[in-house]
């Protein structure tokens, strides 16, 4: 927020975007910044990998983040484990706790070290991909 008057409040998004709201349309609130965030990144793996495997790959990018000492960073990564079965990967997902409104950069960093890890360690990340058949007159 960045204003507040007898009949609008002024809040301002994360892209600098200003939006004015009349006061008797505001219905409810939610502070995001009032406590402490959560960086979640979900990361598709090949249903070829075994779970012990990816486990060892997420430790690795666990140690590497911390010996980066990413300054928003508020504790260890941690594996949740696996949220769904896709079409073509297994979902995993990891969090970190981070101060609040830093989630997004957060996230840009675990996903970067994730893409690393697994591309050393010979791990896939599959891609949608389409097969297009033609029916024959």
């Amino acid at each position: 927020m960045i204003a507040l008057g007898l009949k609008t409040t002024k809040v301002q998004n994360y892209k600098g975007h200003i939006k004015s709201i009349a006061n008797r349309d505001i219905t409810e609130v939610t502070n995001y910044s009032d406590k402490n965030g959560l960086a979640e990144v979900n990361v598709g793996v090949a249903y070829k990998h075994k779970s012990e495997e990816i486990e060892k790959a997420f430790d690795h990018v666990r140690l590497n983040l911390k010996t980066k000492e990413l300054e928003n960073s508020l504790g260890d990564l941690v594996v949740n484990g696996i949220t769904d079965f896709g079409d073509s990967a297994i979902i995993w997902r990891v969090s970190m706790p981070c101060k609040p409104n830093t989630n997004i950069g957060l996230e840009r960093a675990i996903r970067r070290e994730i893409k690393a890890v697994f591309d050393k360690e010979g791990i896939e990340i599959p891609f949608p991909q389409v097969v297009v058949a033609s029916a024959k007159k």
